[in-house]
């Protein structure tokens, strides 16, 4: 269904952890920025596979244009604070790019 999703004129797709990035841009012809896509239960686990799963996303996303980096359906409850923290620290110390 993504490209009938791309035919409604979105700018941005949200996808969750199910469909692959890259297959994303590819199906969109690079028209689209996109969503995702961390599956929520990598916030419930240990730090290690949790920088490797967003490093991994990240990696893909750097090779295209419109990246929004998301959990792929929100936190689940049992989810502590701190895990999303780190996340977020992870995408900013990844991406952040200093200005001259």
């Amino acid at each position: 269904m993504i490209e009938l999703f791309q035919r409604t004129g979105a700018d941005v797709l949200s996808v969750d952890w199910r469909v692959q990035l890259d297959e994303v841009w590819t199906r969109c012809k690079e028209t689209v920025a996109v969503q995702g896509n961390l599956n929520p239960i990598v916030a419930l686990v240990d730090n290690e596979l949790m920088e490797h799963r967003v490093r991994g996303i990240l990696a893909t996303a750097k090779k295209h244009k419109g990246h929004i980096f998301s959990l792929g359906h929100g936190v689940l409850q049992e989810t502590k604070a701190e895990n999303l923290r780190k996340i977020v620290q992870m995408v900013h110390h990844v991406t952040y790019k200093k200005k001259d």
